[in-house]
């Protein structure tokens, strides 16, 4: 039953992000090898400045109990992960535009454990970990996602933190090229091969696996 649930959570979580027609080309490929870019940006000292063009976001924390308005814009989001974040000392932010949650994403800055990967992600001393982020389909296309991560680049950096970390799957070209945009770099994929009940994993390079636990270098 386990396994049927995580099928279904792929599935899901493809449909919702590639699209009715896309998920159709990219499932099948996906119960497979399911490929994750790695990004990150060492902070600067001064300030991250906006784009020109830069949309204004409104940002709200999400606390626990409080997460039924993301539900509702992600239906994909299984309410199980939702839980098991929080537990794990997670942080959830809505952004708004208008006064409508436009925009979802998860930081965290401790060892985490990644559902996508099945593996455990073990951060360097002063790393931000970006999870989950998702952007309502109605306002993707419209400079939300870049004006999102340059803003939490910059509040990452007033946090003291020294370097942001992304994973975002291969076949999301939209949050890859948005994320590039805002300043962060692939340093390296990591791919999760399964056949039957048989499962590993490929890296290339900054990023290693070493006894189920990612690590991302920064030489």
């Amino acid at each position: 039953m386990k396994a049927i649930g995580r099928l279904m959570t792929r599935l899901r979580e493809v449909r919702h992000a590639a699209g009715g027609s896309g998920v159709l080309l990219i499932a099948p490929v996906w119960l497979i090898r399911r490929r994750h870019v790695v990004l990150a940006m060492e902070l600067p000292d001064s300030e991250i400045q906006p784009s020109a063009k830069e949309v204004e976001i409104e940002w709200r924390q999400i606390h626990d109990g409080e997460h039924a308005s993301i539900l509702e814009m992600n239906p994909g989001l299984d309410p199980d992960l939702v839980t098991a974040r929080f537990r794990e000392g997670h942080t959830l932010y809505a952004c708004l535009m208008n006064g409508r949650i436009v925009h979802s994403r998860w930081y965290a800055s401790k060892r985490s454990w990644l559902p996508f990967l099945r593996l455990t992600w073990e951060p360097e001393e002063g790393d931000y970990t970006v999870f989950g982020a998702f952007t309502r389909p109605d306002e993707r296309n419209r400079g939300v996602n870049v004006a999102v991560v340059r803003q939490g680049l910059e509040r990452a950096r007033r946090l003291g933190y020294r370097r942001v970390v992304s994973f975002i799957a291969e076949w999301n070209a939209p949050s890859l090229k948005a994320t590039t945009r805002g300043g962060l770099r692939p340093v390296g994929p990591v791919t999760l091969w399964t056949l039957g009940f048989v499962q590993w994993h490929t890296t290339s390079g900054k990023a290693r696996v070493e006894d189920g636990t990612l690590h991302v270098s920064r030489s």
